[in-house]
């Protein structure tokens, strides 16, 4: 689903760089990078994936690629740089924090499911939008959801809209 919004939001923003759309799109999925390489390893080593089994050192790498505070810093360093006139940055930071960061913000709840979520102001702390929704069905349920299933079809419809245009 950040994939396929990263994608969009390419298409839309960037729409004669190529280079610049797929930044986007890389960007929209690095976050969960880093988790998805512990789910892996847990589903491959353990045979199962259990968040409460998670490590101290887990929830860090979690907790860091989720942080609207680590996130903000790497913004910062990249103006400080000169990158923010660069397309391909411009699009990774803006596919890694609106089409990720913000949008896991708002629709993951993982009390209404008996999850664990982000510390999206690590190290700060937590924080929770308490209108949060919560489309998710349980942990290792990886398959798209109905909502996801509507985001990735309206997604692919409007880049193929903006193509034929």
């Amino acid at each position: 689903t950040h994939g396929a919004l990263g994608a969009l939001a390419g298409a839309v923003c960037f729409p004669q760089d190529p280079v610049a759309q797929a930044a986007c799109v890389v960007g929209s999925m690095t976050p969960d990078g880093p988790f998805t390489l512990i789910y892996m390893r847990d589903k491959i080593l353990k045979g199962v994936y259990n968040q409460a089994g998670l490590s101290k050192l887990d929830w860090a790498i979690y907790n860091s690629s989720h942080s609207f505070v680590v996130w903000a810093t790497l913004g910062l360093v990249g103006y400080l740089l000169g990158w923010s006139t660069v397309p391909v940055w411009q699009a990774f930071f803006l596919g890694a924090l609106v089409f990720h960061i913000i949008v896991d913000t708002l629709t993951h709840n993982g009390k209404k499911i008996g999850m664990r979520d982000g510390e999206y102001l690590w190290p700060f702390g937590t924080f929770q939008v308490p209108f949060a929704w919560e489309y998710r069905t349980g942990e290792d349920h990886l398959w798209p959801k109905p909502f996801e299933a509507v985001v990735l079809v309206v997604a692919i419809v409007a880049m193929i809209m903006l193509h034929l245009r």
